[in-house]
């Protein structure tokens, strides 16, 4: 399995240890964190704390990480590659393209958002600083989606267009409505709209005028 863009910037901090020994550290940290985020949802946690639950040490952390902000980013990365993943399982057994789609939308527009508030709140503010790996860690989310609508557009389920520029619209339409639903990342009050809503438009607009 090739790296993800989290490992090769652990490996690439790690010049002094062997890369496998260096690649299960820096997954143990991860893990420490995911399982932190379980216990203490407010990601009150510090470093020493992720420190103490991988069983290593504090000097082995800044080998891989360069701080918390370093280590969730991680993280982030970690759960949309697994979701990802279990999206490719789950669409694998649909024959139509279309339906395939509507999953994905699904399955990426929950009931409070695929994160905790305070990690989505994390999340946009590394958006901010670090805008470029955000948009690495969602890398497979819209490939899977340009996938899929490729796939939709080569049926005639979907109107002709670049499949990664319609991937990039829905992408983008999920996580707003995911943050101003689930998260109140927006500010003010925003109308709760229901998956097959969200879905709904998506249909109308990737189908275009005669849909």
């Amino acid at each position: 399995m090739p790296e993800t863009r989290w490992q090769e910037r652990s490996l690439g901090r790690s010049l002094h240890a062997s890369t496998e020994r260096s690649r299960e550290r820096g997954r143990r940290f991860v893990d420490a964190a995911r399982e932190l985020m379980g216990s203490s949802p407010e990601l009150d946690f510090g470093v020493q704390e992720v420190v103490r639950h991988a069983g290593l040490s504090l000097r082995s952390f800044y080998q891989h990480f360069s701080g918390k902000d370093d280590l969730l980013l991680a993280l982030y990365e970690e759960l949309v590659r697994e979701a990802v993943e279990r999206a490719e399982k789950r669409v694998a057994k649909i024959a139509d393209p279309l339906e395939r789609l509507e999953v994905i939308v699904h399955r990426f527009y929950g009931d409070r958002g695929a994160f905790s508030s305070p990690m989505a709140a994390e999340v946009q503010s590394l958006a901010r600083a670090r805008p470029d790996e955000i948009r690495e860690a969602l890398e497979p989310l819209l490939e899977l989606l340009a996938r899929v609508l490729a796939e939709a557009i080569a049926a005639g389920r979907v109107r002709r267009a670049d499949p990664r520029e319609l991937a990039l619209q829905v992408l983008l339409l999920l996580l707003i409505h995911t943050q101003a639903r689930g998260q109140q990342l927006m500010g003010g009050t925003w109308p709760v709209l229901s998956r097959s809503q969200v879905w709904d438009f998506c249909r109308r607009a990737l189908a275009g005028e005669e849909g």
